[in-house]
């Protein structure tokens, strides 16, 4: 019963510590109660870990928003920079060893086996939100300007002059 009141106290009012169950490890010593568990990364509501950097340190001209062109063995993809920074590079063990990777939510799903794929997850974490099988990460020097758009605003000398009416009367 008593354990119960406690249990009551503590839902009432989780921030007060005083009334939280410890629990005995067998010697003696009383632990504290294990963490909650936080929410797997593949959960749609797992919080997302701000992009580090806004655009691409060699190249001002891709940022976070960006339409680009991955250049990927065998594939043309196309996306959206979704997230910049720096991150671990797998299959190595110096916990020092870091690259600036970008992470991108490409328009379509690439066909198997021409890239690693993940949903905005990297390394357990999620960077990024988009959906199932569209989202990779690449180092820079693979993003490059998306040429399908590159065309879309006219230059200088493309702009048609302006006509000004004119305001003169004609006298009788």
């Amino acid at each position: 019963e008593q354990r119960m009141m406690q249990d009551a106290a503590t839902m009432a009012n989780p921030t007060d510590t005083s009334s939280l169950i410890t629990f005995d490890n067998g010697n003696g010593s009383v632990l504290p109660p294990p963490p909650p568990h936080g929410p797997s990364p593949s959960d749609p509501d797992a919080v997302i870990q701000p992009s580090p950097l806004k655009e691409l340190p060699d190249n001002a001209l891709l940022e976070v928003g960006s339409m680009v062109e991955v250049d990927v063995e065998h594939a043309e993809l196309y996306g959206v920079i979704r997230w910049i920074g720096p991150l671990h590079i797998p299959g190595t063990i110096s916990s020092s060893n870091t690259r600036v990777m970008v992470g991108i939510e490409l328009e379509e799903e690439p066909m198997e086996g021409s890239v690693e794929i993940t949903d905005g997850v990297y390394d357990n974490v999620r960077l990024y939100k988009c959906p199932a099988h569209r989202g990779i990460f690449v180092y820079p020097a693979q993003c490059n300007q998306d040429r399908r758009f590159q065309d879309v605003l006219p230059s200088a000398n493309q702009i048609p002059p302006k006509v000004v009416a004119s305001s003169s009367k004609s006298e009788a």
